[in-house]
């Protein structure tokens, strides 16, 4: 079984300059390796949107499926308590995403950012861009600069701080479109300034079921009302993959 990213179930391994996350610049320099729940061909999903099988590479399992499926295994449980707390923010009850979470896309990206040339731009590991799910999970290494967010009224990209033991928290384009924008997603980007150190990074990507429908919870119509959320997911990947 070949490894190269399955554009149905989204597993796999995304080659360098395989994306361009912010339309119109440069092929993102990042490689990946995406993981998810392993779905069995005998599951009523296998084979639908971002449902399938993991392609794991050729090498012991305890070195790398076991702790990587570990790994996701508890960052499900901590993103779905935090689902639980967004929810009690918002005035719809405490059980509002409950079916969103019942049988959620959830996945472990694996991501190696080169280092830069000595000399030129410093190429963008990850153009602007917004996250399309509900919520984001990354524990940032100290002392590994490269995540920014844009500061609107500034105009400006203002570093994350990186602190030891403490996840970085974001809001995807899923749950802000949702709750018209009472949790809102906000542009970053990804940029290794380092021509010495490789760049890491393991974000937790929770997207939630696929098949859930994303009419705004106050109940106004948009653009949005009627579609899934699956339905939006391609939209958005299908233009940050480009096509080879």
């Amino acid at each position: 079984m070949g490894l190269a990213k399955d554009p149905v179930s989204g597993r796999g391994y995304e080659v360098i300059g395989s994306q361009a996350l912010q339309a119109g610049q440069t092929p993102d320099q990042k490689e990946a390796m995406r993981i998810e729940r392993d779905v069995a061909a005998n599951d009523p999903s296998y084979g639908t949107y971002l449902y399938g099988p993991n392609l794991w590479p050729n090498m012991p399992q305890e070195d790398f499926k076991a702790p990587v499926m570990e790994y996701r295994e508890h960052m499900l449980r901590l993103a779905t308590e935090i689902m639980k707390i967004l929810a009690k923010g918002l005035p719809y009850g405490d059980d509002v995403f409950d079916d969103f979470m019942r049988d959620p896309v959830a996945s472990v990206k694996l991501l190696h950012y080169p280092t830069q040339a000595q000399d030129g731009e410093k190429a963008v590991g990850a153009g602007a861009h917004t996250d399309f799910g509900a919520i984001t999970l990354l524990l940032q290494h100290p002392g590994q600069e490269g995540l920014e967010v844009l500061h609107p009224a500034r105009e400006s990209w203002i570093p994350v701080p990186t602190v030891e033991n403490i996840y970085v928290v974001n809001i995807g384009d899923v749950l802000s479109a949702w709750t018209h924008g009472q949790y809102r997603s906000e542009l970053h980007r990804v940029v290794n300034k380092s021509i010495t150190e490789d760049r890491y990074s393991i974000p937790f990507f929770f997207d939630g079921t696929m098949t859930t429908l994303m009419s705004p919870l106050h109940g106004s119509g948009t653009s949005q009302t009627g579609k899934s959320a699956g339905e939006q997911f391609e939209e958005r990947w299908s233009t940050a993959d480009l096509k080879t």
